[in-house]
Order: C-alpha cells, then structure tokens, then sequence
C-alpha cells in the first residue's frame, strides 16, 4: 500500500482528523501531501500523526509518539526496518503499557520506510483484518475474529519459524559433512600427488643411471636434422644394442 494512501485513510470523517508530521517525519510531507490540510505537527487536538522510526529504535519511537498523541489521535508510525526484523515482543509491550491497540500493520515497498503500524487508543478506530483485508467493526463477532486469525496466524507463524530452523540445522550438519568429505579427498588427493613426485623422481635417477637420458637426447637431435636418414640410423642403433 501506498504511504499516501495508508495515512489519509484515518483523516477525516467523524473524527476531523488532520494528517500532521512529526519533526522525524518531516522529509516525508511533500510524499504525503494530499491537498487536505497536511501540515507540520502543531499541536491540534486531533489528528493522525505520522512519525518515522530508524532501524533499531522502533520501541523508543512508539514510546516517543504516543506519549505526544492524545485519545482520540492516530499514530502511523513508519518503520524503516524489514517486518521480519521488528522486536515484536517489546514492542506489544510499550503499545499495552500506553493503553494503545495496534490497529493495522503493513508492509511497504517504499525508500522512505518498510513497514507501517498504525496506533491509537481511540475504541472508535476500527481494527484491519490481514485476511479480509479492510477493518472490520468493534462488536463481539468481529473482535473474535481478530482474535481467532492472531492466535491461527501465530500458530502458523511458530510452526513455519520451527520448520524453518530445522531445515537450516539440517544444511548446517550436511555442509559439515561436505567439509569433513572434502578434507579427506584434500588429504588423498595430496598422497597421490607425493607418490606420483617421487615415482618420477625414481624413474629419472634409473634413467640417469642407464645412460638412456643421454641416448635418447642424441637420437631426437638425429632425427630432427634428418627425418628419413635419421630414423633409419636410429634403428639400426637399437637393433645393434638389442643383439648385444
């Protein structure tokens, strides 16, 4: 969803609500702007607020905003970090302890931000569905609703984290396991290669010791310089020898 769109979304209607900036959220007005009265945070009695959160700084952000938001006001906190990457547990710890409900949450594709929550401690303010995908109302049914797809989704959330931990410790004991096997190839690889050094090493002192190094040198000059009559001299030179 777009920054422009998730913001102007709470303006308005019964509320009045006025999209206002904080001085962290100050760059992103001009990306914001709708024509509707979009201005710096001045203080007005109701308005949806939004803020921006640096990577790392979530909880102190929440803190920070709703502190300076009052009951009826709206918090669209932008989050420069991945969803994946929020500190979820201390972060439903200072939204419960203000007395605040986190009404949406959003992720974006956006280079100001990358996630978005939205915060208010107005009962009026409905809360989105992640599965139905718009607000749903505040009486009895649609509440348990809410409650039914967080306890599910968690659930599922916890079983696929769990899967997912046992895929890496099973890639994690095979890449082991492909080390150990290339040391061992590594270490015969290197006995090969010793053997093989020492076995021409050998080959060249008998060579040296039979006086064929010498011989063999001779007759390639030999043949180099006459191919036909080379060759034939050369034959008849180890014909000789063998007869011997």
């Amino acid at each position: 969803m777009a920054l422009k769109e998730l913001a102007s979304s709470y303006t308005g209607g019964d509320a009045g609500r006025r999209l206002v900036y904080t001085e962290a959220a100050a760059p992103l007005a001009q990306a914001l702007a709708d024509g509707r009265g979009a201005g710096e945070d001045d203080g007005v009695d109701t308005a949806v607020r939004v803020d921006l959160a640096p990577s790392g700084r979530e909880v102190e952000s929440v803190e920070r905003a709703l502190a300076s938001a009052g009951d009826r006001d709206v918090v669209v906190l932008l989050c420069v970090s991945l969803p994946e990457n929020l500190p979820v547990g201390p972060l439903v710890d200072v939204v419960t302890r203000a007395g605040a409900r986190v009404v949406r949450v959003e992720g974006l594709r956006t280079r100001h931000a990358r996630t978005a929550l939205v915060l208010t401690r107005d009962a009026s303010v409905p809360g989105v569905s992640y599965l139905l995908g718009h607000a749903v109302s505040e009486d009895d049914s649609a509440q348990r609703r809410l409650a039914n797809e967080w306890q599910l989704e968690g659930l599922q959330l916890r079983a696929l984290a769990a899967t997912l931990e046992r895929r890496l410790e099973g890639a994690l004991s095979e890449a082991a396991a492909l080390r150990v096997e290339k040391a061992a190839v590594e270490s015969r690889l290197s006995a090969q290669a010793k053997e093989h050094a020492r076995s021409v090493a050998s080959l060249e002192r008998r060579l040296a010791e039979g006086g064929l190094g010498p011989r063999i040198r001779r007759a390639a000059r030999t043949i180099s310089s006459d191919p036909v009559g080379g060759s034939r001299k050369v034959a008849k030179a180890v014909v000789r020898r063998a007869s011997r």
